[in-house]
């Protein structure tokens, strides 16, 4: 793969709020043919793909408790074109507390065949103390319709010495139904000895 970005705006105001565009040339070369949306509907064959890719953002300050993010994409995408949406906004009502909700919305062409996906997304960041937190990360994509849930819990004992525990859970639908796929929970221990 290769990709080349080139910005030839980017404006950001004394208020923090930011807007900015680029031009992005991406080359990408397939050894296997690629089953893109994994029902062998789609097959992108082996080949060199060079595309060029156009992206529109703009992203209100950082430092604000409600925070909005919206990015538009006009891409040349393998053998077709892609246009893209994403909206994200953030949420943080009392120091320690994220929350990002986002929504992506991609409308695809190719010489295969065309299609259309939506993804939902979640994620929850509690810094409880300087010494423990919490993420959660949610998300649902109606191609393959399954939900994803990722959380971690931190524990630092002291600076580079640190316990996690994670917990993942993945469900999809059958049938109008939504059963569980895989579960996964697992913990690890880092520390530092400093001599």
């Amino acid at each position: 793969t290769q990709n080349i970005r080139l910005t030839p705006l980017s404006i950001r105001f004394e208020s923090g709020d930011e807007i900015s565009y680029q031009i992005i040339k991406n080359f990408e070369s397939l050894e296997y043919d690629f089953n893109i949306l994994g029902d062998n509907s789609v097959i992108i064959p082996i080949g060199d793909y060079s595309n060029w890719k156009h992206q529109i953002e703009f992203e209100t300050a950082n430092h604000r408790k409600i925070v909005y993010e919206i990015e538009l994409n006009a891409e040349g995408f393998w053998s077709g074109n892609r246009t893209e949406y994403q909206n994200n906004l953030t949420l943080r009502p009392i120091p320690g507390i994220n929350l990002n909700f986002g929504y992506i919305h991609s409308k695809v062409s190719l010489i295969e065949g065309n299609f259309k996906t939506n993804l939902v997304r979640f994620l929850a960041d509690f810094d409880l103390s300087p010494f423990i937190s919490f993420s959660s990360n949610i998300q649902y994509d109606d191609i393959s319709k399954q939900i994803g849930m990722n959380n971690r819990f931190k524990y630092t004992i002291t600076p580079g010495s640190d316990i996690y525990f994670v917990y993942n859970h993945n469900w999809i639908k059958k049938q109008e139904k939504y059963t569980t796929l895989s579960i996964l929970g697992a913990s690890k221990i880092t520390y530092t000895l400093r001599f």
